[in-house]
């Protein structure tokens, strides 16, 4: 992928709604230009959607915890996705190496809420819980190209290696 994409990235994973002339503007390219290189990167699928991020307190889904889900029958464990996907509160479901089958998040209005959506995942999903209740959220959804001085190094700080030879 070329830098001008992975400056792009950047740009739109730290504000998604700038404007096209902004976004030429940073990379030094015409604003025609850099909607061309945006579409490019959509129908790609390397962008694969914008959001607006809402504070959860305002919406009554202030408490957040993450479950870990075993399944009694492992038979069963392939349809344990579809019945999460019917609950609101669950935000993400990952399928997951180790003890468990799946990890999820959900977001509920508060502890009881919690302890209903807790019963009726183990009831629906024929699975046991094991759940950790956020205290705090120190930081979330980090950019995954913020600060990559050198897209080809796996150096977080962007180093040359090869700079620091004698």
């Amino acid at each position: 992928m070329e830098s001008t994409d992975r400056q792009i990235l950047a740009l739109l994973e730290s504000n998604g709604r700038m404007s096209w002339t902004d976004l030429g503007r940073e990379t030094g390219l015409s604003t025609s230009a850099a909607q061309q290189r945006v579409r490019r990167l959509e129908a790609k699928g390397i962008i694969t959607g914008y959001h607006a991020d809402i504070d959860p307190v305002s919406i009554d889904a202030g408490v957040t915890a993450f479950i870990l889900i075993r399944p009694v029958d492992p038979a069963r464990d392939e349809q344990i996705p579809a019945a999460l996907c019917q609950m609101p509160a669950v935000r993400d479901c990952h399928s997951v190496a180790g003890s468990a089958s799946y990890l999820i998040r959900v977001q509920v209005a508060s502890p009881h809420h919690l302890d209903q959506l807790l019963n009726r995942i183990r009831k629906e999903c024929r699975c046991s819980t094991e759940t950790t209740v956020v205290l705090d959220t120190v930081f979330e959804a980090r950019p995954l190209l913020a600060g990559q001085a050198d897209p080809q190094s796996d150096d977080p700080e962007g180093s040359d290696p090869a700079a620091n030879r004698q």
